[in-house]
């Protein structure tokens, strides 16, 4: 699942949430909601985050 996949992700990388949210333009509650998968983010949101990843 995507979203289990992004956690571990960020959780491996050693990131914080509030961080990625920030570089992400979106407030930590939104970040939440998307590992959640109670929305969906946008592509560019999703470029975004993998190249926060990267």
């Amino acid at each position: 699942m995507f979203t289990m996949e992004l956690q571990s992700a960020i959780k491996n990388k050693g990131l914080k949430q509030k961080w990625i949210a920030e570089q992400l333009g979106v407030t930590g509650a939104m970040l939440s909601m998307y590992l959640r998968g109670k929305t969906s983010m946008s592509p560019e949101k999703v470029r975004k985050l993998k190249l926060i990843l990267k």
